[in-house]
């Protein structure tokens, strides 16, 4: 195993990498999240029984707390990467490093959950009272 230090280059490859990969996981629970509010807009008969409304709503938020912990992972590996790329830049790079760092730095945990649980708390509304709405759109 070879014990060489990054270099600064590697440092910042790392780091668009990581940033990557966490718009690879928003992708994902983006398209998740517009798969089911399509679902519950298109077919609400589907979701007239509580059993169902729970199956789905349960499926959902699995899917979101297991897509939360890994943009979470993501998100701590670029946040640990950034300053040591400041730190190992050379003195006639750090100004360019310190530019990458700037526009690369990740929110924090805190902004994180409070975006993605909010969205979830919408998606898991959606599911239960979107068919109750529908219903009675049709009764009138």
């Amino acid at each position: 195993m070879d014990s060489t230090p990054l270099s600064t280059a590697e440092l910042l490859v790392m780091i668009f990498e990581r940033f990557s990969a966490s718009q690879t996981l928003w992708n994902l629970y983006i398209t998740v999240v517009l798969g089911v509010i399509g679902f519950v807009a298109a077919v609400p008969n589907a979701l007239t029984t509580w059993w169902i409304r729970t199956v789905v709503t349960l499926g959902f938020l699995a899917f979101a707390l297991v897509n939360l912990n890994a943009i979470g992972n993501v998100q701590a590996q670029r946040a640990q990467l950034l300053p040591t790329a400041i730190e190992r830049a050379a003195p006639a790079d750090a100004q360019m490093v310190q530019a990458v760092v700037d526009v690369s730095a990740p929110p924090t945990r805190m902004e994180l959950r409070v975006f993605h649980l909010g969205i979830d708390a919408a998606v898991v509304f959606l599911i239960w009272f979107v068919p109750y709405a529908r219903v009675g759109d049709r009764g009138r």
